[in-house]
């Protein structure tokens, strides 16, 4: 209420405001004519024992306070005159308070909020008194369709993402996800598995169309509305439900690795390899700059240059009776075919007395020598030759070994160790 006026007399006390049937009252009682009056504000009208309470307001004002089940009552002095009652909206008496830290008193002073429902709602806090806070989101909506057409629209003015669940994707069909600002040229959005970690390549986590099979995304706002449609139509009935958040999705920004091979998978496509790739075959070669996966054997043993795989590796051993009197070339390795080489690791000499010295020679067929040393009438001991930097050999050449001079008496004993490869 805000004004509120009386008549009474010198009679009996008269009930002038009741708080149980109109609310708590805080303002002023006035007498507005007449010479005096008295006023009391209890539950009942007073006694004469209790008329130490009464308040004789004469032609002037009091305030009064009435609440819960007061009654305001009043009484002339003299004639009949009007009381008058003014409320005052602004003040705001607060009970309730309690120390930081303390039991709140009861009832305590809280704050509050209207919900979605129109009720009130108390707002909590957490033990350090931050105030507690959820963003809520729509209620499920589910749209259906049995043709290729839109699923459903809709305004994303005040959301941030799109919650979506295809429960039935029909038979061969294909859903399209779209935003826009108009309405009138739509554009693909991209979304995301809600369990990414399922995906088998780095596009199988993203949505941006899905046909047959039942699965959950969530989409980010791109535009001021967005839709789902069935842009292809096999058969069946497809089916979404879908709810609106204010919850942003956080975009992708680890880097994943894909193309993750098990133990005696086979390496296939173009994977990324945590390991080596196994070769029992020569792999071929690759262009300048180009990039190429390490190998190893069949057990996991890497390849380091001068080595190769076992099936790539040569070994020559010496004819029986080594080579006597004779300057015929002997191939130690043929020729490996288009695009690969002979590389030699090791070289073992053995020659017994000779009639005549010689030079001994490693050479590319019979021409480009690669390896000399000469070999004295008295012949040399068993002698090791490795290559740290292995001999190699022109595409697609044999390798042979050669006395230049014919030993006349006595035999040289040649063996070689090497490998193929680009």
């Amino acid at each position: 209420m805000s004004n509120y006026s009386k008549s009474v007399s010198t009679g009996d006390w008269e009930l002038v405001y009741d708080a149980s049937a109109s609310g708590d009252f805080n303002g002023y009682v006035q007498v507005t004519n007449g010479t005096d009056a008295f006023v009391y504000v209890g539950n009942s009208a007073p006694s004469i024992t209790a008329i130490g309470a009464v308040a004789d307001i004469h032609p002037r004002q009091i305030t009064a306070l009435a609440s819960s089940s007061d009654k305001i009552y009043a009484k002339r002095g003299s004639g009949v005159g009007v009381v008058s009652l003014m409320s005052v909206n602004t003040v705001q008496i607060v009970a309730g308070q309690s120390a930081v830290g303390s039991a709140p008193a009861n009832p305590p002073v809280g704050v509050a909020g209207v919900d979605g429902g129109g009720l009130k709602r108390s707002l909590l806090t957490d033990a350090t008194g931050q105030l507690m806070t959820s963003e809520q989101d729509s209620e499920v909506f589910t749209a259906s369709v049995s043709a290729a057409s839109v699923l459903f629209t809709v305004d994303m003015s005040n959301w941030r993402s799109v919650l979506l669940q295809v429960t039935n994707a029909g038979s061969s069909c294909t859903v399209t996800y779209e935003c826009s600002n108009n309405q009138s040229t739509w554009h693909p959005v991209v979304g995301q598995l809600v369990n990414a970690n399922s995906a088998t390549t780095p596009s199988g986590s993203l949505a941006g169309s899905v046909s047959t099979s039942a699965t959950q995304y969530i989409f980010p706002k791109r535009g001021k509305y967005f839709r789902a449609r069935v842009s292809v139509y096999g058969s069946g009935t497809v089916s979404v439900s879908y709810s609106l958040s204010c919850a942003e999705v956080s975009p992708m920004i680890a880097a994943a690795i894909y193309g993750q091979i098990g133990e005696a998978g086979a390496a296939t496509g173009n994977p990324v390899t945590i390991g080596l790739e196994c070769r029992t075959v020569r792999k071929l070669a690759v262009g300048n700059g180009a990039i190429v996966r390490p190998i190893g054997t069949v057990d996991g043993r890497l390849i380091v240059r001068p080595h190769s795989i076992p099936e790539d590796e040569w070994v020559y051993p010496a004819a029986s009776g080594g080579i006597v009197n004779s300057t015929a070339a002997v191939t130690m390795a043929p020729a490996p075919g288009a695009n690969a080489r002979n590389y030699v690791t090791s070289i073992q000499v053995y020659a017994e007395a000779l009639a005549n010295a010689t030079e001994l020679v490693i050479r590319e067929g019979t021409s480009t020598v690669y390896w000399r040393i000469k070999i004295p009438t008295t012949g040399m001991p068993p002698t090791q030759f490795t290559f740290e930097n292995p001999i190699r050999t022109a595409l697609n050449s044999a390798l042979t070994v050669t006395t230049l001079t014919a030993s006349g008496t006595g035999a040289v004993y040649v063996n070689a160790q090497g490998y193929t490869a680009p």
